[in-house]
């Protein structure tokens, strides 16, 4: 009965990642690279409308993102150095909250962007947060999707109890390993 219901709520969001390719065709979409920190990253932007910056691992959103939103904001997904598949084991380690956050405004300026709109998904969400009430004068909105309140050992327990119970394994192990 759970995974009947959990089915049917699955199929009720897919009208939100249908795919209208003559809708999609109209959404200006461009990509390159800027310079933060003396640091090359690449970009792409696709939309139209209020320009927000998604904070996260660059190449998972686009294509999570419907058409439908794209109409009314212009995404900019950044593929942030160090945080993610990095080189230098060393630079992974001296990646903290408030070089993540500085790096979001890094971007913000090199947009020429007085105010932006953060976006935030799960865990970098809590970075879009940070930045936003640090920088609120810089922040026009902020969008957060699936974003915990909070991240502790107590919440991850309880979602690995959560998890077993609806036979949720492999997903969880690096966090079973992490809160061994």
């Amino acid at each position: 009965m759970k995974l009947l219901r959990w089915l049917v709520g699955l199929l009720g969001t897919l009208p939100l990642f249908a795919f209208d390719a003559q809708a999609d065709q109209d959404i200006p979409r461009s990509s390159g690279v800027i310079t933060v920190r003396g640091e090359p990253h690449t970009y792409l932007a696709e939309g139209k409308g209020e320009p927000c910056i998604v904070v996260g691992f660059a190449p998972q959103y686009p294509a999570l993102f419907s058409t439908r939103l794209k109409q009314h904001i212009s995404l900019i997904y950044v593929d942030y150095k160090n945080s993610w598949d990095a080189l230098d084991e060393s630079k992974v380690q001296a990646t903290t909250l408030d070089s993540l956050v500085e790096e979001i405004d890094d971007v913000r300026k090199a947009f020429a962007l007085e105010r932006v709109c953060v976006l935030g998904h799960s865990t970098p969400g809590l970075v879009a947060i940070e930045y936003a009430a640090r920088h609120p004068e810089r922040t026009s909105r902020l969008i957060l999707v699936a974003v915990t309140p909070f991240y502790n050992r107590e919440l991850t327990e309880t979602q690995l109890v959560l998890a077993g119970a609806l036979g949720v394994t492999l997903l969880f192990d690096f966090v079973r390993k992490w809160v061994s």
